[in-house]
């Protein structure tokens, strides 16, 4: 508080008026905020003080002056490099600054003397991202990993890398350690998985017996496994799941994934309100209709399926009367023989 600060004040203060010491500038400059104060220091120790350059920089660091900040930290570490903790605040400041090569420099210092920093591992591959390096940002990220498994983030990123360098197998690895670090959310890119299902296909269609392409679709098929022992509420998965069905020629496979993908959509809270999530339904329901066209024996399914997309179609009226993707619904159950504006509490009763 103030008084404390204050009483501090005239403590260093009388100290000071004793006898000037670098150490004692700092403590008034920390106490005061005061650039002067780290700038007597600086020179009363000619520059021998890393402790009045790294408070120095501290302070600008915090008012985000984030040029200055690096200026300081530099001075500091030319006198004593031996201090991680300085490296990574240094490679923040270029990161704010958007300077990536001094980012990549000051996170690299860091890891030399601190291996096991994962944030500072993690931080240094954002920063080869970037440059433009993703190789080099890969290995980073590996590292970081090493030290710190439970981050989904970091799997995250690891995986989006993965996928840019063309690390199929490890990225299909990833999305399951996504899942298994951030289980409230289940957390999927279903974009990813069916970017995973995409290689598999040009494998499939250029060499369907090649020991590298059986041994990626063996590990598609546990990729797949262990997301849906996670989670069966990524519309996404669903969808890609289904096309490897399709890729099979397996028609009621590619049917009941695609009517699971319905049900995922239908899973979030609040679909039939909102246009984003209505239409990953609507386009749930045709993925689902083309399928129930494509089975040998439709008729089995397709009561229950006018009165699913029936139903959705009614629930949808407040909220979206006017939007374009319920008019797309409408078409799709004319389409399987139903009829929307049917009264569907007759047919239950």
């Amino acid at each position: 508080n103030a008084e404390y600060m204050g009483r501090a004040e005239i403590i260093v203060r009388k100290r000071l008026a004793a006898a000037e010491t670098p150490f004692m500038h700092c403590v008034l400059g920390d106490l005061l905020e005061s650039e002067e104060c780290y700038a007597r220091a600086w020179a009363l120790s000619q520059g021998h003080s890393p402790r009045a350059q790294r408070s120095w920089g501290a302070m600008c660091f915090a008012r985000k002056d984030y040029a200055a900040a690096i200026e300081h930290f530099e001075l500091a570490l030319a006198v004593n490099p031996i201090f991680p903790a300085l490296w990574f605040t240094m490679g923040m400041a270029a990161m704010f600054s958007e300077r990536w090569d001094k980012s990549a420099e000051a996170f690299s210092r860091c890891v030399q003397y601190d291996p096991e920093n994962a944030e500072a591992w993690a931080n240094l591959a954002g920063a080869y991202q970037r440059m433009s390096e993703p190789r080099r940002a890969l290995t980073c990220l590996s590292e970081a990993l090493k030290h710190k498994r439970d981050s989904w983030r970091m799997w995250e990123n690891y995986l989006y890398v993965c996928m840019q360098v063309g690390e199929h197998l490890a990225a299909m690895r990833a999305v399951v350690s996504i899942l298994d670090n951030n289980k409230s959310e289940k957390r999927v890119d279903g974009r990813v998985v069916r970017a995973l299902v995409g290689v598999y296909a040009r494998m499939a269609s250029e060499a369907p017996e090649a020991r590298e392409t059986r041994f990626y679709r063996a590990r598609l098929d546990e990729m797949f496994d262990a997301v849906l022992a996670l989670t069966t509420t990524s519309v996404g998965v669903w969808h890609a799941y289904a096309s490897l069905a399709l890729l099979d020629g397996d028609l009621a496979g590619v049917y009941a994934r695609a009517l699971s993908r319905l049900r995922a959509a239908q899973s979030f809270a609040g679909w039939e309100h909102d246009a984003a999530k209505f239409a990953d339904v609507v386009e749930a329901a045709e993925a689902l209709a083309d399928a129930l066209e494509a089975l040998p024996s439709p008729d089995e399914v397709v009561i229950p399926l006018r009165l699913a997309f029936a139903s959705a179609y009614k629930q949808s009226v407040r909220m979206l009367e006017h939007d374009p993707a319920r008019a797309r619904l409408r078409q799709l159950i004319v389409r399987i023989g139903g009829d929307p504006d049917e009264d569907l509490s007759v047919r239950a009763d």
